[in-house]
């Protein structure tokens, strides 16, 4: 992978738990405007590159998710743009989410991405952990956090065990090579795969098994004869 030209990030989460501010950090430069108030602007998804040690490094920001203020949908449909603009697809994608404010939304993060990627998405997620800086003032570390919370522990499960801990208001690059040595080592896991606009189409697991369910609820019923089947 180190050989590769180009290695494709896509940062995904709820509104307002750093998602820019983390681009900004990894790319290091301001790539993408970070907003007080996110909710006044139409969602849009943004692609930003910049060279990192002989690579490109590719980052796609995605709109906030379950912002009470935004239609759901049209952030969803926004978000599925990532695939086209990290064409031909996405190495990984960042799971952003802030260790210090984490809420009931943060444990419904990963099925609401998963109803939109499907679930192939788990094996191309990394989660990121930004505010690095109120960790270190408050003398607490992520692993110590992680212990003491179970949702969270289930959401890294679900990342397959990959995260990272991002500190938006410090400049040393050994933070972003840590993060791109590991992001290197889950693409190396998938034997060099990336996610394809292919995944993208394939229907959910969970929508496979309602389908499947309600199928055989109807035979079940036709059967028994509770409906009647007209000739």
């Amino acid at each position: 992978m180190a050989n590769e030209p180009e290695l494709r990030m896509v940062l995904v989460g709820k509104t307002r738990v750093g998602k820019s501010a983390a681009g900004n950090t990894i790319l290091r430069k301001r790539a993408f405007e970070t907003m007080r108030h996110p909710a006044v602007a139409a969602p849009v998804t943004l692609r930003r590159e910049e060279e990192f040690y002989g690579q490109t490094l590719v980052l796609v920001d995605t709109p906030g998710l379950l912002h009470p203020n935004q239609d759901q949908d049209e952030v969803k449909r926004q978000i599925t743009n990532c695939i086209s603009l990290a064409a031909p697809g996405p190495h990984v994608f960042l799971v952003v989410i802030d260790p210090n404010r984490f809420t009931v939304d943060d444990r419904r993060i990963m099925r609401t991405i998963r109803q939109i990627f499907g679930e192939n998405l788990a094996r191309f997620s990394l989660l990121l952990f930004t505010h690095g800086d109120i960790l270190e003032a408050q003398g607490r570390s992520i692993e110590e956090i992680i212990r003491e919370n179970q949702s969270l522990r289930s959401i890294i499960h679900q990342c397959h065990g990959g995260y990272h801990v991002l500190n938006n208001n410090d400049g040393d690059l050994t933070q972003v090579l840590e993060l791109q040595r590991k992001i290197h080592v889950l693409v190396q896991r998938n034997g060099g795969r990336y996610y394809t606009d292919e995944m993208l189409r394939e229907p959910s697991l969970g929508n496979v098994m309602a389908t499947s369910f309600a199928i055989g609820v109807l035979i079940g019923l036709l059967g028994l004869g509770i409906l009647a089947v007209r000739k």
